[in-house]
């Protein structure tokens, strides 16, 4: 996991500089801005976990996936209608030269917000990453979630009153880590990119991965959680479950 880390550190540039310029090329007058930065989250009070059960997981809602509305599409791309604009993004597609894992994938919708969600693929020194990134179709901004890995992080979930997203990644080749973030949603803010969404709490684990995130309320969150156990010869996922809460906003 630590080298990992260092390695991504090192090519963090040079992801951020790719997605900008893949940004910057679609054709689309807008901001790009970048919410998930550990230092920003390290300044931050650390999300803070007690003991759950079954049934307190099982009361909360599941999150719904909504619908994916229909985008335009052809063979080489598909486009983004937002205020006024229509975004631009390279269909996803494998190619075994050097090229690898290229192009985008439309991935989510929240209606609540007429936000989309699409992720980025490239490939550097033949490692493949993933960036997601949520666009605003109502004010044509584009907002990065940065991942502490290589791929991208999980879909966000939105709170029951929509001042919250969570989302998570579990580390690839690790048993029971993961990082778990919160970010704080201002509808008051829409208008002001560096506003709108921002860290507000996180949670580094080394002691369980994710396997699913509910809200039980629009400030308290259930969490079944595992970790991987090696029993005859095979990995075996072991659940339990933890909550959070914090203040609504």
């Amino acid at each position: 996991m630590k080298r990992s880390r260092l390695r991504m550190k090192g090519i963090c540039l040079f992801i951020t500089l790719f997605l900008s310029l893949m940004a910057y090329g679609q054709e689309s007058k807008k901001t790009y801005h970048e919410v998930g930065y550990m230092d920003r989250y390290e300044a931050l009070p650390t999300m803070e976990f007690t003991d759950a059960t079954k049934a307190e997981f099982d009361q909360a809602k599941p999150a719904v996936k909504s619908k994916l509305p229909e985008v335009e599409l052809t063979e080489s791309h598909f486009f983004i209608k937002t205020k006024g604009d229509k975004i631009k993004f390279e269909n996803y597609h494998y190619d075994a030269t050097a090229e690898g894992h290229r192009g985008s994938e439309f991935v989510g919708y929240y209606p609540e917000s007429s936000m989309y969600v699409v992720i980025h693929y490239f490939t550097s020194e033949s490692l493949g990453f993933g960036q997601l990134v949520m666009v605003d179709s109502l004010t044509n901004n584009q907002y990065e979630i940065i991942s502490i890995g290589d791929g991208a992080v999980e879909l966000p979930i939105s709170s029951p009153g929509n001042d919250f997203l969570v989302y998570y990644y579990n580390y690839m080749y690790e048993q029971k880590e993961c990082f778990m973030g919160v970010i704080k949603v201002d509808e008051s803010n829409k208008n002001h990119p560096q506003k709108y969404l921002t860290e507000y709490s996180s949670y580094p684990s080394t002691d369980w991965a994710v396997e699913e995130i509910r809200w039980a309320d629009n400030d308290t969150l259930i969490i079944k959680v595992y970790e991987k156990e090696f029993e005859k010869e095979e990995w075996v996922k072991k659940y339990w479950y933890v909550k959070s809460s914090f203040p609504s906003p």
